[in-house]
């Protein structure tokens, strides 16, 4: 609906929507929504859906699809809360002259976006990611991919 803002909360690394009964961003799901409650603020929150091991321009688009399936393009506000390397999907979806994909899809989040937090998001990088460019790294992303 026009007018509407949406809440994207974008898990990290090896992130999941939710296992079972557990959710990622269960806490902050329920805290955020009671806040904004609080506030008189109606806002429409949804937990992204990632590939937990995959790279951030896959990450990102993948991003970027979740943000037109759940009419973002169509949203007032945008506001993204990325969690670990879910702050780098958010950073790179919103990088001005990045290209994700074929359109301008990218330009109509951003004009949209009023915030992108990010929280603890290693926007320098990591030394765990080291790791993963070793023969043993490789390996175990493509078994953590396979689940």
């Amino acid at each position: 609906m026009r007018g509407e803002r949406i809440v994207f909360l974008v898990p990290g690394f090896f992130g999941f929507t939710s296992v079972g009964a557990v959710s990622y961003f269960r806490d902050v799901e329920t805290a955020l929504g009671a806040a904004l409650e609080r506030r008189g603020v109606e806002a429409r929150i949804v937990r992204c859906a990632t590939q937990p091991t995959a790279s951030i321009p896959r990450r990102a688009d993948r991003l970027r699809r979740q943000v037109i399936a759940h009419r973002g393009l169509g949203a007032r506000d945008l506001h993204f809360v990325g969690h670990s390397t879910g702050g780098l999907d958010v950073r790179m979806l919103l990088t001005p002259d990045v290209k994700i994909a074929a359109g301008n899809t990218e330009e109509l989040i951003a004009r949209r976006t009023r915030t992108a937090i990010s929280v603890t998001t290693p926007h320098h990088g990591t030394p765990l990611a080291n790791h993963f460019l070793t023969v043993q790294g490789h390996t175990l992303l493509l078994l953590l991919s396979a689940l």
